[in-house]
């Protein structure tokens, strides 16, 4: 409920501003873009396998590679896939509904930018404090899978070799 509250006063001060459209871009992609492309690199030079293009703003990047394990299994819960800022990375091609399901992410990066990860960490904590799993009951993660159920496809396509 929170995290709803300050993701629409986000919302409503991007709209507001003078330069929309650069704030924007830029308070979405940090620090959640430039942490995966540092990952990207590390781990051998991933490059984006699939994109999924979003109205008003830069498509969302699929990064499907077993590369991406170097990162996946060396971060809490060694995660099937991980979403940073409008990057995806999996070990593997993902199925549709795990792609809704990290789209949501996207979309919470892009409405909270920077304050994306401490907000999902605070999430995990109060449901740790509340007797709960740190995972599967933080609101990050229960809006993620409400969408893995719903019916319509990703039009992810092809990415352009960069």
């Amino acid at each position: 409920m929170i995290t709803r509250i300050w993701a629409d006063l986000i919302d409503l001060w991007l709209k507001l501003g003078p330069v929309r459209r650069r704030t924007a871009l830029a308070w979405a992609a940090l620090p959640g873009d430039l942490v995966a492309l540092s990952v990207m690199r590390l781990c051998g030079g991933l490059q984006p396998t699939r994109e999924i293009p979003r109205e008003g703003a830069l498509p969302v990047l699929l990064v499907e590679d077993p590369r991406a394990s170097r990162y996946l299994d060396n971060v809490p819960l060694r995660p099937y896939a991980q979403t940073l800022g409008r990057y995806i990375l999996a070990r593997e091609r993902l199925p549709d509904a795990t792609v809704r399901h990290e789209l949501e992410h996207v979309r919470q990066w892009s409405r909270l930018g920077p304050l994306f990860l401490p907000l999902y960490g605070a999430a995990s904590f109060l449901a740790i404090l509340a007797g709960r799993n740190r995972y599967l009951d933080n609101t990050f993660e229960v809006a993620a899978r409400a969408r893995e159920a719903e019916p319509w496809l990703p039009n992810a396509r092809e990415a352009k070799s960069r």
